[in-house]
């Protein structure tokens, strides 16, 4: 018994062998296969190649909260011209910039990042890192982070900007046009996505956060309110000490996609005409004044500040007219008919047929699967 198991152990040796290189080779077949399928073009960029890879690893790469959900082949989709139009920005934003055409604040920028990132405001001036509980180094790290970060700032906001000069030249050069009847038309197939939000107005006290007294100062201001001042005569105090602690009245609209304000909104959503709110963080916002000399409403930008306010008018989220809408549609054509050209002359190109099915993988879940509901698909 034991001669014939030797005897065959040879053979049984050999069979091992065989199917460890068999499974070899579909391990090396498979990864191959993943391999290939990386590199399937999707889409065309100037004289570019866009491939499967390349997508993945730009959606890998972006920050967490600017990764898109993607759970349908329209998701995905959407992902990619984003990323296309993107680059397109990008390249106007270096021509322009090196033509001296257009050009961003530092400071916006940097107060742009603070906004997200409200944490490290009171780091990025700080020269004794004692409060914070950390080492020098550590405060230098964080400084660097955010001189880093910034010049990122920087770039987004330069690829805005070079898109907004260019959507003003085509218009002024005529290059683009748009009808009435293309307006209207785009109105009644989207009537109901144009919403009017809850719009307040308001005036008040502001404490800038660049001053370092201000939370003692919001502090007096809400204690005086509080034990029955009028809160008209609280602000004319405020103000006969210094002007620029004034708050003129202003007027804002609670849009879900302005992150900046959401703690804003979260403390003045449904009050009432008469009601004293605050103190409060207004973001540093984008707003347009007159100017002085020409009547002409000229943008600035209004810096971070804590307040303190009455509420003047408060209007209920409701669908937009016609007339209130018809700006904001013209706007959105004149963007799509821009973007078409500047496609078109960087011969981009879209193969959807060539993308790969998401199957459900969304920002939320990362690598995770997420069942659809829909029938699995072949790539």
């Amino acid at each position: 018994m034991s001669t014939s198991l030797n005897a065959r152990s040879p053979l049984l040796y050999a069979l091992a062998a065989v199917a460890a290189v068999v499974v070899a080779g579909l391990v090396l077949y498979g990864g191959n296969l993943i391999a290939d399928k990386n590199r399937i073009v999707i889409a065309r960029y100037q004289d570019e190649n866009i491939t499967r890879g390349a997508f993945k690893e730009y959606l890998r790469d972006l920050p967490d909260e600017e990764r898109p959900l993607i759970q349908t082949l329209d998701d995905a989709l959407e992902a990619l011209n984003f990323w296309i139009n993107d680059r397109i920005k990008a390249d106007l934003a270096k021509q322009l910039s090196s033509e001296g055409k257009i050009q961003v604040s530092r400071d916006v920028a940097r107060e742009v990042y603070f906004e997200k990132h409200p944490e490290f405001r009171n780091a990025y001036q700080l020269v004794d890192p004692t409060p914070l509980g950390i080492s020098q180094g550590e405060l230098a790290a964080i400084q660097a982070e955010i001189e880093f970060s910034t010049d990122e700032e920087v770039e987004r906001l330069l690829r805005d900007e070079a898109l907004r000069y260019t959507i003003q030249q085509a218009a002024q050069n005529r290059t683009i046009s748009i009808t009435p009847d293309e307006v209207r038309s785009e109105y009644e197939h989207r009537k109901q996505q144009f919403i009017r939000y809850e719009f307040i107005e308001f005036f008040g006290i502001q404490f800038p956060l660049d001053m370092p007294q201000w939370p003692a100062l919001s502090g007096e201001a809400r204690r005086r309110i509080d034990s029955g001042e009028a809160f008209d005569a609280v602000v004319s105090s405020f103000v006969s000490q210094n002007p620029a602690f004034g708050l003129p009245r202003s007027a804002l609209q609670n849009d879900p996609d302005a992150e900046r304000f959401k703690s804003f909104w979260a403390s003045v959503h449904g009050a009432q005409v008469g009601q004293v709110v605050g103190p409060l963080l207004l973001p540093s916002h984008d707003e347009y004044v007159a100017d002085p000399q020409t009547g002409r409403p000229v943008k600035r930008t209004r810096p971070a500040a804590q307040i303190l306010i009455e509420i003047l008018n408060n209007e209920p989220e409701r669908l937009k007219t016609f007339e209130e809408a018809a700006n904001e549609i013209a706007n959105g054509i004149a963007l799509q008919k821009v973007l078409a050209q500047l496609r078109a002359e960087r011969n981009v190109e879209v193969y959807a047929d060539k993308m790969e099915n998401p199957g459900g993988v969304g920002n939320q879940y990362k690598d995770i699967m997420i069942d659809t509901g829909e029938p699995a698909v072949a790539n």
